[in-house]
């Protein structure tokens, strides 16, 4: 799972450029942008993620989870921390987990950072 989850932060961070918001995915894809840059990134079973990036687009958050695990992971460009949540229900479930990204490393306070 962590591979995957690097793997979609740093499909991220190439096409920062390009990302605006995006909701907690349901369905194992994500997609980054809209239009003709818009792009599809997808996921292992039962693994979501959700990015987000504020209107001047300068940084951006993201974070992945496995519905079937109990913790969620995630990081941002403004920092070079990785961070990790036990999730409220366990396992994690579906939606009611989500985080509420901004699109900053504040996005993860009160977050353990991984390692630690």
């Amino acid at each position: 799972m962590m591979k995957k989850m690097y793997l979609f932060i740093m499909i991220i961070i190439l096409l920062s450029t390009f990302v605006f918001a995006a909701a907690w995915d349901t369905d194992g894809v994500i997609t980054i942008g809209s239009g003709t840059t818009a792009d599809n990134v997808t996921l292992s079973n039962n693994v979501y993620g959700i990015y987000a990036t504020p209107t001047d687009n300068t940084t951006y958050s993201a974070a992945t989870m496995n519905t079937l695990g109990t913790k969620k992971y995630g990081g941002a460009s403004d920092s070079t921390v990785i961070y990790y949540s036990d999730c409220a229900n366990t396992p994690c479930g579906t939606g009611e987990n989500a985080p509420n990204l901004t699109g900053s490393s504040s996005d993860f306070s009160g977050w353990t950072e991984l390692g630690k």
